[in-house]
């Protein structure tokens, strides 16, 4: 099933998400990623290519220093409080403490529910009435946390 152009895989399946589909949309980013070499550039198309994959509102490519968040690029929807580059914003940790646990223990989080611990995690430091789910995925190396990939649905998509 293997295809030169960059349309998300999934998007173009009407299996939804097999194995083979998995493997094509793996195979896509990495035509898509293959030739950049900067870092932002390879968030943002990365950002840019799972953004339209899993039909997402916004996602942020987030990478982790320090104890603290720092958002590389936001792609799709960007709120009007927020940047595409957000440039030096860090968030230390301990506002989203249920969520890095996950991202550490688990390597990934998802809600839709408003009441879950994560969603009003989100929701106390983020006002976006918007966002109706949410998705983490971690950014793992040689076994450490380094980073998420995060993902917002609204009512317009299905949730995560």
């Amino acid at each position: 099933m293997s295809t030169d152009s960059f349309w998300p895989a999934l998007v173009r399946s009407p299996h939804g998400w097999t194995p083979e589909v998995r493997q094509e949309a793996v195979n896509q980013m990495e035509a898509r990623l293959d030739d950049l070499t900067d870092t932002v550039e390879i968030a943002e198309a990365g950002a840019e290519y799972l953004c339209t994959l899993l039909k997402a509102r916004t996602v942020t490519i987030i990478a982790l220093r320090h104890g603290k968040y720092f958002d590389i690029v936001n792609v799709g929807y960007v709120p009007p409080d927020s940047f595409r580059y957000p440039s030096s914003r860090g968030y230390p940790t301990w506002e989203y403490p249920l969520a890095t646990k996950e991202l550490g223990a688990f390597g990934a989080y998802f809600t839709k529910d408003p009441s879950d611990p994560r969603f009003v995690e989100y929701v106390r430091v983020w006002d976006d009435p918007g966002v109706t789910s949410i998705m983490g995925v971690g950014i793992v190396a040689d076994g450490e946390l380094h980073g998420e990939i995060f993902h917002t649905g609204d009512r317009t998509r299905p949730p995560f």
